[in-house]
């Protein structure tokens, strides 16, 4: 009887695994057009605010998620300002009203699949995606790490986290995992981004643990920080970080940079040659990808899913938006830099030097600068030496 039922249980995991790989494939096929689908029809939002770096009332015409209008609200207010809807409206509808300006709005920006873009996408708009992948080259940081005299803000945070005393330790133990979880992950999280939190389950996350490593950063014996590392087979990833009670101060006090530091140092020790870094928003000031910019972060590929934004007028406020967030969009070419300048900015070969090491990373095609002016201030620009093709200069013209 034993054997008979041995027999069944192994006939029952092959059906079991024929079916996995089958029913997988199907899912990379239909997800994307289920996602498409949810972008179809939406409720469209009227967003009024001052915008953050002007002070000027913007008006913003917004389909999306909640999460994701959200996202907008505080990036361009703040938090504070006024949302109605109109209705749901189907998206063709959403993208005629706001090219032809019926909601009288300064702005237009509507989530939807990259798919969609390619269709959709105008003269004159951008698609940029939600979140960008990147990932690190281990000789690179070893090298960063050699010549620590020719990168002093490295150098610097390595003082910092020598003269705070901190520390690392890794386990595999299932109990620290879920105390990570539930004391430093989820509190972390929920109180850096608050509503836009995007909250991973724990289940899925207990599965990327048993082929992980939990690292903890210490101070004096006391476990402040975490940082969950998960492995295949050509790639380590730092997957995500918490800090004990979520506790904003630990970061400031060196618990950010020590998780990065050290981790590098154990996945060199144990030979991986790629560190995958996760996921950043695709804006080029965003603090955390610059961050990791100076580690020598390689920007790999985006989200299938982004914001088509439209300036549907320029305003102060509009110009104010676009010049203080740098954005990645997608083009023709693949995954690029934009960078606004006003007209009255100084755009020497000086300048644009700083401009581009500002914010180019590697991996972007190219870093398009976007120069403001009106019809009367245009004035031609030369491209520095050796970035003619990593750079490209494009006058906007407008009337106020």
């Amino acid at each position: 009887m034993k054997d008979k039922r041995l027999k069944k249980l192994a006939i029952l995991h092959r059906l079991k695994a024929a079916c996995v790989k089958p029913i997988k494939q199907l899912l990379r096929i239909i997800w994307p057009v289920i996602q498409a689908s949810r972008c179809l029809r939406g409720r469209l939002w009227i967003i009024n605010g001052n915008e953050l770096s002007t002070g000027e009332k913007l008006t913003i015409a917004f389909m999306g998620s909640d999460r994701s209008r959200d996202y907008w609200a505080n990036l361009v207010f703040n938090g504070v300002c006024e949302e109605k809807t109109t209705g749901n409206r189907w998206l063709w509808n959403v993208l005629h009203l706001a090219r032809t300006n019926a909601e009288n709005v300064s702005l237009m920006v509507v989530e939807i699949p990259s798919i969609f873009a390619k269709w959709y996408q105008r003269q004159g708009e951008f698609y940029i995606p939600r979140w960008i992948r990147g990932e690190m080259d281990a000789y690179k940081v070893a090298s960063i790490l050699s010549k620590l005299n020719q990168h002093q803000s490295v150098a610097e945070d390595i003082r910092k986290i020598n003269k705070n005393k901190l520390r690392f330790e890794v386990t595999n133990q299932p109990q620290k995992f879920y105390e990570f979880y539930h004391d430093m992950y989820m509190p972390f999280i929920t109180k850096r981004h608050g509503k836009r939190a995007v909250i991973e389950e724990y289940e899925g996350l207990c599965n990327l643990f048993r082929n992980g490593d939990l690292m903890f950063i210490t101070q004096e014996g006391e476990q402040i920080a975490g940082i969950l590392i998960t492995y295949t087979t050509a790639k380590a990833w730092l997957w995500i970080m918490g800090t004990k009670n979520g506790d904003l101060e630990y970061i400031q006090t060196g618990a950010g940079l020590a998780m990065y530091y050290y981790a590098f140092k154990y996945l060199q020790e144990k030979g991986y040659q790629k560190i995958g870094m996760g996921l950043s928003r695709a804006l080029l000031r965003d603090g955390a990808l610059q961050y990791k910019k100076k580690w020598g972060l390689e920007i790999t590929g985006a989200d299938s899913i982004g914001y088509l934004i439209k300036p549907t007028m320029v305003n102060e406020a509009v110009k104010g938006f676009l010049i203080n967030n740098p954005f990645i969009f997608i083009n023709k070419t693949g995954l690029s830099g934009a960078v606004f300048v006003s007209a009255d900015k100084t755009l020497n070969d000086k300048a644009v030097k700083i401009l581009f090491r500002d914010y180019y990373f590697q991996g972007l095609t190219k870093i398009c600068l976007y120069r403001l002016c009106e019809a009367d201030q245009m004035a031609p620009i030369t491209i520095p030496e050796g970035l003619s093709e990593k750079l490209c200069i494009i006058p906007v013209r407008y009337k106020l």
